[in-house]
């Protein structure tokens, strides 16, 4: 019994830490405030839903349409893997209509980062923008 208990416990370690290599994307990002100092966002997983919360305004948006004012917002989600997020975009209202591809990853780090590229430009160049864990919690910047 002696001998199999050590044995059972190194079982235990590595098929915890092969699940954590194994987690895909949005999952170990669920939950987590993200900011850039006034902006916040989170996501959540199962479903897929993005929360994006400026001046303490928290917009909700999901995959499919989400109306914000006369503004209909598109997010689907193009890829989820163990270490990438990648989100189709498009707005499009009376006076807008936009689409992009918004691509997250966690740099060394733990900072997100998030990379955009417009699906209308003519070159081959992304924005890139990183965002630091918000010590907030989503109630204390959700106002509304």
């Amino acid at each position: 019994m002696k001998k199999i208990l050590p044995f059972i416990l190194i079982a235990f370690i590595s098929c915890s830490q092969e699940d954590d290599l194994n987690e895909m994307f949005l999952d170990k990002i669920e939950n987590v405030m993200w900011t850039r100092g006034t902006n916040f966002k989170t996501f959540r997983s199962n479903p897929f839903k993005l929360f994006i919360v400026e001046n303490g305004i928290c917009l909700e948006f999901s995959e499919g349409d989400t109306m914000v004012g006369e503004n209909k917002f598109s997010y689907s989600v193009e890829k989820n893997t163990t270490d990438t997020l990648k989100l189709d975009y498009r707005v499009v209202g009376q006076k807008i209509n936009h689409c992009g591809t918004f691509t997250y990853y966690l740099d060394n780090d733990e900072n997100l980062v998030r990379t955009y590229r417009d699906c209308t430009s003519l070159f081959d160049n992304s924005q890139i923008l990183d965002y630091y864990k918000s010590e907030l919690t989503f109630q204390e910047v959700c106002t509304n």
